[in-house]
């Protein structure tokens, strides 16, 4: 199973993007999967990117995956505490 632990949140607005920040714990997770908080197969986010973020430590590079910020919107998960610290199943 592919997993990836969520250790921050932040939005691109200009890009419509939502980024989960963290590291993947078990697996892979590359563009085209879908990212489900849990184990809730009713709600799926598709992967448009997986790029190196440097926004949350200076020490290591931790790895974004660039979710559509509307439909995050849509399903009103943009709160921190919804993702800070959960792991996401990624298929």
């Amino acid at each position: 199973m592919n997993k990836f632990r969520v250790e921050e949140v932040f939005t691109i607005d200009i890009k419509n993007i939502f980024v989960l920040a963290g590291d993947v714990v078990e697996g892979e997770v590359s563009v085209g999967m879908v990212a489900m908080p849990g184990n809730d197969e009713k709600e799926k986010y598709k992967i448009l990117g997986v790029e190196f973020v440097d926004k949350l430590s200076e020490k290591s590079a931790k790895i974004g995956l660039l979710l559509p910020l509307d439909d995050i919107k849509k399903h009103e998960k943009e709160n921190k505490i919804y993702w800070v610290g959960k792991e996401v199943i990624c298929k």
